[in-house]
């Protein structure tokens, strides 16, 4: 029992040893989040080419 215990641990291990080496794989992007400024002005610009509608 205790060697079945020993494999699921194992397992568990390597596959999160391998989540972790993917995601530091991954270049990262630039990200979608602005600025509340920008998020502003991006809404008005909205308005004003979509007349209205954001």
């Amino acid at each position: 029992m205790a060697d079945a215990m020993d494999l699921v641990q194992q397992r568990v291990e390597e596959e999160r040893q391998r989540h972790i080496r993917a995601a530091r794989a991954k270049t990262p992007g630039v990200s979608r989040v602005l600025c509340i400024t920008c998020q502003e002005i991006a809404e008005l610009k909205g308005k004003h080419y979509n007349g209205g509608a954001v």
